[in-house]
Parts: C-alpha cells; sequence; structure tokens
C-alpha cells in the first residue's frame, strides 16, 4: 500500500479485518484530536484562560439577555 499517508504495522498483513478496522478508527481519532490540538481547541481549558472566566450566574444571565434568542 503505498498510496496513503498512513504508517501501517509491521504485521498488517496477518490482522484479521476487524483488528484492521480498529487500527484506522484509533489511527483516525489521533489524527482528529492533534488536528484539533493544532487549531487551539484544547487551549480553552488553559489555567490563563479560566482565570479571565466569569461566574456561571452572570454567564447565564447574558444568554438570557441575548436579543438574537427565539422568543
Amino acid at each position: 500500500m503505498t498510496d496513503t499517508d498512513y504508517d501501517f504495522p509491521p504485521m498488517w498483513g496477518r490482522m484479521s479485518p476487524e483488528q484492521k478496522s480498529r487500527w484506522y478508527t484509533q489511527e483516525r481519532v489521533k489524527r482528529q484530536v492533534s488536528r484539533q490540538r493544532e487549531a487551539g481547541m484544547w487551549d480553552q481549558w488553559s489555567t490563563s484562560r479560566c482565570e479571565d472566566r466569569i461566574p456561571f450566574a452572570n454567564a447565564i444571565q447574558l444568554a438570557d439577555r441575548n436579543d438574537y434568542q427565539i422568543k
């Protein structure tokens, strides 16, 4: 298999279809998490971002005053 960007494990030819499916699923999950991290998705949980938060009750009040909410 040369037309792919996957690095298959050495025992690929001896793996069952179920094992191959599980391997592909795990590889896709790893790649998705990597893309999300690169895009900054996980920065929302950083200490510096959490320090700038507002209390939950204030957030609810702001959401309730949203002029664009469906009435």
